[in-house]
């Protein structure tokens, strides 16, 4: 672990010798803050109309949650920025090495290439959580402008902004040990995390592999957790993505300095993606699925005269 932590530490502080660090860290916290106020901006506006044409009579936001209207929509936003700034930090992660010669130097030391995958990918993702607690910092300081704030929401909506982070980080991680040029495994990054989050709509009409592009896509899954509603189903899926994604890294670094058949290798991507989908499959089974919601209205869930009368239902 010791040695995992080192390479972390390496990879983090090669990251604030470049200025493009320092200036993604001050753009992001100047687009996220605009975005967070312009929403609270809005929704204040639209309170004090409702104000002054109800007046005592105006209930609040009933329907939709001032958290949701204010950070969650916000967090909305801020994903599709950082949709963007992922493959900026992660085209060279992996190829820098290679254009430098240093992955010489790492393949002859007494590190493991499961401990150089993890290390890279645990100082990228440390500077990526870095940027998300610079929103984390700004949604602290903007729920003092809420009154009865729903805690237990804004954790779960920053819990998918982290897991998804997670998710872009091993995905560029992955494309840019395939490629020796930087921008294009940036390019590549990008129309990777596109392909996940429309593969859903994909081979809709062939049999079993509709299957196998739903369970992969990453569609709607972090909206969920925006909303409220945590379950086992989505946290599994980003766990086990990160998971695939890191092991094909693994497996295409060891590939490199293996002498073996490329057929080798595509029994190892294969098998990694079989039990990929396997996991995924078997945890979105209804009865395996186990759901929390977090709202205090709880606006995820059905009513309990609902479930009352749906119990009586034939079927």
């Amino acid at each position: 672990m010791r040695v995992i932590l080192n390479i972390a530490r390496a990879e983090l502080r090669y990251f604030f010798y470049s200025p493009i660090a320092w200036f993604l860290l001050i753009l992001f916290l100047m687009s996220s803050a605009g975005i967070v106020m312009g929403n609270l901006a809005d929704t204040a506006v639209q309170q004090d109309a409702m104000l002054e044409l109800k007046g005592s009579a105006f209930e609040g936001f009933l329907n939709m949650p001032l958290t949701r209207m204010v950070i969650g929509k916000g967090i909305d936003t801020v994903l599709m920025i950082f949709f963007l700034f992922i493959p900026l930090l992660t085209m060279g992660v992996i190829n820098r090495d290679y254009a430098a010669g240093t992955i010489k130097l790492l393949h002859s030391s007494p590190v493991t290439i499961r401990q150089i995958v993890l290390g890279k990918f645990l100082g990228v993702y440390s500077f990526v959580c870095m940027m998300i607690m610079l929103f984390v910092a700004l949604v602290a300081v903007l729920t003092f402008s809420i009154r009865e704030v729903e805690v237990l929401h804004i954790a779960a909506m920053l819990l998918g902004f982290f897991l998804l982070a997670a998710m872009y980080v091993a995905v560029g991680m992955f494309i840019s040990s395939l490629t020796t040029y930087p921008i294009v495994a940036g390019i590549g990054t990008f129309v990777t995390l596109t392909l996940f989050a429309s593969m859903a709509l994909m081979f809709q009409g062939t049999d079993y592999v509709r299957d196998v592009t739903w369970f992969l896509s990453s569609s709607g899954r972090v909206e969920s957790l925006l909303a409220g509603l945590l379950n086992t189903k989505d946290i599994i899926y980003f766990l086990a993505i990160i998971t695939f994604f890191i092991t094909c890294t693994i497996i295409r670094t060891k590939s490199v300095t293996e002498s073996r058949s490329w057929r080798v290798s595509a029994m190892r991507y294969g098998a990694a993606l079989a039990v990929t989908v396997t996991v995924l499959v078997v945890t979105a089974i209804h009865g395996f699925i186990g759901y929390w919601d977090v709202t205090r209205g709880k606006v995820n869930t059905l009513h309990p005269n609902t479930q009352e009368v749906l119990k009586k239902l034939d079927g």
